[in-house]
């Protein structure tokens, strides 16, 4: 055990990965990776390679006891292979603030990977982007892993700053801007004066607010065929923002924009799907604040599976 000066001078696995701006549980599997750590009945210990490298035990009243580090391990060998090793695509979507599930998708559509029954394999324009291929050791599912320089690409910037409208609109496309994706999420300024009121879809669809774009872009991405403003049976009612032909089901998304008019003839198309029985969903301001939870749920009761 170090004495209480050195202690004092530790940070915990946790502060290790702030400071790196990493996720803590990159860190640990690295950690265990180069035999540093160990998990024993559900704890974290040291090994002698970790104790070594400068690992210690740290008491805290808060904490209790966990592994604390010297700040000076950070110029070890093994975090500048954290930077150049290649990722499992859940690693980086976890730093990019978005679902594993939503980035798979983005780098098939960019044409980099492709569906191979329930995992991943590469293409040639992803292997000479770096990419890798992997099988589970148990199922035997090919994913794929990723050498951080992909971040670099700009259509993959480009695609990312659409699935995130508010930094798209304002001009960033860099995916680095994206470490604080998570907030920004929770920060989307639907009621923005300064949004444009025709936005282009990465399918290439016009749409008319900024809440449709994170649908349509989502259905774009997910392979869900879907039509946007599509005239009622009755057109006096006018269109509907979203209809998806495989399930027959008309989707309504409350506009922080819509005013007078443009509120009741939305009230007047949710009565008529009322009246005649149609299938239909309202999307809520938090509904799209979490579309990769929210939709692959409603479209599995309709029977559409997108995961």
């Amino acid at each position: 055990m170090s004495n209480n000066f050195q202690l004092t001078n530790l940070v915990s696995t946790s502060a290790l990965a702030k400071k790196l701006d990493l996720p803590a549980k990159t860190i640990f599997e690295l950690l265990v990776d180069k035999g540093w750590i160990e998990r024993i009945d559900k704890h974290w210990k040291l090994t002698g390679k970790g104790q070594f490298e400068g690992g210690d035990y740290v008491t805290s009243k808060k904490f209790g006891e966990y592994i604390g580090w010297p700040e000076a391990v950070l110029e070890h060998v093994i975090f500048d292979e954290l930077f150049n090793r290649p990722l499992r695509t859940r690693i980086i979507a976890q730093e990019l603030g978005i679902s594993a599930h939503r980035f798979n998708a983005l780098l098939a559509e960019l044409g980099w990977q492709q569906r191979f029954h329930r995992g991943w394999i590469l293409t040639p324009l992803g292997r000479q982007l770096g990419g890798k291929e992997r099988e589970d050791d148990e199922s035997g599912v090919p994913f794929t892993l990723w050498p951080r320089t992909v971040l670099e690409q700009e259509r993959l910037a480009v695609s990312l700053a659409a699935l995130r409208p508010a930094n798209a609109l304002a001009g960033e496309g860099a995916p680095h801007a994206a470490n604080d994706a998570a907030q920004d999420q929770q920060a989307l300024d639907f009621d923005s004066s300064d949004m444009p009121s025709n936005l282009r879809g990465m399918d290439g669809h016009q749409l008319e607010h900024i809440e449709d774009l994170l649908l349509d872009n989502w259905f774009y991405l997910m392979g869900v065929t879907h039509a946007y403003q599509r005239s009622l049976p009755d057109a006096e009612l006018g269109d509907c923002d979203f209809y998806l032909p495989a399930a027959h089901l008309y989707i309504e998304c409350w506009h922080a924009k819509d005013t007078g008019s443009l509120l009741s003839a939305k009230l007047a198309r949710i009565d008529y799907y009322k009246d005649n029985k149609l299938e239909f969903y309202e999307v809520s301001t938090n509904d799209l604040q979490n579309l990769d939870t929210v939709l692959p749920k409603l479209l599995l009761k309709h029977g559409i599976t997108v995961f």
